[in-house]
């Protein structure tokens, strides 16, 4: 995976602009200087940066949804495990009581420890169908508890589904970043040595690479 870009995102656009108006203002003295193509490059790729900056917030916004749906997953079944838990630990000997998990405790941001609550109760209800009758449940009840636990597991397996979707655009993203700040790093030298005898000009390429990552430098006034 390409590493994340050293410019802040939305910072890139606006110094990518910048490094081309430079350019076109003094073609005659860069163009010699750069490899040919980088210029025709940085336009492509700044067009491409800013679709997939477009992609990446689409895949996060997907993720959010499935993050979720898993939250409202995880929520539900513990409406219903919670209270049935209570009722078997409450109204069984131990060691059968136990089989139903109810001794270990529910980490409810974790679904893997919401999920394995469910199956260790689903599973303690198979082996000792006289404890859930004891306990007040209904098989229509453990028929809910089934399909929570199902619900749960597609709605996990749907959230890293998308956390993974959501690493390609970005690592697509910031590959063309790296090759954007390439380019902008060589436009930004090579105006700097073509004008050397002139600092204002010189300044003005130097300017092109932000020295923090919250925005690029504003353009100095030409030479005089």
């Amino acid at each position: 995976m390409a590493s994340k870009g050293k410019w802040s995102p939305s910072v890139v656009e606006a110094v990518s602009g910048e490094a081309q108006a430079l350019f076109e203002e003094f073609k005659a003295q860069l163009e010699p200087r750069l490899a040919a193509g980088l210029i025709d490059g940085l336009r492509a790729d700044t067009a491409e940066f800013l679709g997939k900056r477009v992609e990446a917030g689409n895949a996060l916004d997907t993720l959010k949804t499935a993050t979720k749906e898993q939250n409202a997953a995880i929520a539900e079944a513990l409406r219903l495990l919670r209270p049935a838990r209570a009722s078997v630990n409450a109204r069984t000997e131990k060691n059968k009581s136990a089989a139903f998990g109810v001794s270990k405790a529910i980490n409810a941001d974790k679904v893997t420890s919401v999920l394995g609550a469910l199956e260790a109760f689903l599973q303690g209800a198979a082996k000792y169908p006289e404890v859930v009758r004891g306990a007040g449940l209904l098989t229509a009840e453990l028929d809910t508890l089934r399909a929570l636990a199902a619900s749960l597991a597609s709605a996990d397996q749907a959230q890293e589904k998308q956390k993974h979707a959501r690493k390609i655009p970005t690592a697509n993203r910031n590959a063309v970043q790296a090759r954007i700040e390439s380019a902008v790093a060589a436009i930004s030298h090579a105006g700097q040595i073509a004008f050397a005898a002139k600092p204002d000009t010189a300044a003005r390429f130097a300017d092109l690479v932000p020295s923090g990552p919250k925005r690029a430098a504003k353009k100095r006034p030409a030479d005089g």
